[in-house]
């Protein structure tokens, strides 16, 4: 191999770094930039057909179809998230462990308590965003969320979260921020929770207590 004596060895550029950039280039210039994909369907309509109760009772509920990891919200994808599949490989989906709690905010976002996983599953129906709610490091964390209840009665509104390992109900805002917690020293294993209609108080229901305490807060 011939090399030039005036450039010092650490200043010539290495072999496969070249390699890589050359591959980059060469996708950069051959990948067709409206190579996207647009979102899928999410829920399949022939789904629908499943309800209860079944003719000539009025169906009351309709089988729509089922969320299992990020992957089923099935959102577009522009040409660079393609291009960086292409080139690295797909990111594996977020998978749900434990699901036990569901909710809804009743505009396209659905909340599942997952006691294992420590966390909430955000499902954006309608942006077909996915998303992981859980307290910050400088908090306490999850020990089993087990329920979850939305509270549209604050601006923004709120998540409500049982967490039955801790005996406490985490707050969180309506963008995922967790602002603060509630029934420590009164709860000893929260396990549901329902937000009053009118008033908007937190309804919770204590497996250890045998009795269901209506929160204040």
């Amino acid at each position: 191999m011939l090399t030039r004596p005036d450039i010092p060895e650490r200043q010539r550029p290495g072999g496969l770094a070249t390699i890589a950039m050359a591959i980059v280039g060469m996708c950069l210039i051959v990948w067709p930039a409206g190579c996207g994909r647009a979102a899928g369907v999410l829920f399949d309509p022939a789904n629908t057909v499943h309800r209860w109760p079944q003719p000539p009772d009025e169906p009351r509920i309709e089988y729509v179809g089922e969320l299992r990891t990020s992957a089923d919200l099935k959102p577009a994808q522009g040409p660079g998230k393609n291009l960086g599949e292409f080139l690295f490989g797909k990111e594996p989906p977020q998978e749900m462990l434990s699901p036990l709690g569901v909710c809804t905010d009743g505009n396209g976002r659905v909340f599942v308590a997952d006691s294992n996983g420590k966390v909430i599953h955000v499902f954006g129906l309608e942006s077909r965003k996915y998303e992981r709610w859980a307290p910050p490091k400088d908090k306490p964390a999850f020990v089993q969320p087990v329920a979850a209840a939305w509270d549209p009665g604050v601006p923004g509104g709120r998540l409500l979260v049982c967490d039955s390992g801790a005996a406490a109900v985490v707050v969180f805002d309506g963008q995922g921020r967790c602002v603060a917690s509630f029934g420590a020293g009164v709860l000893k294993r929260p396990c549901g929770i329902a937000i009053h209609p009118t008033d908007h108080r937190p309804v919770v229901v204590d497996a250890a207590l045998h009795q269901v305490v209506v929160f204040t807060t």
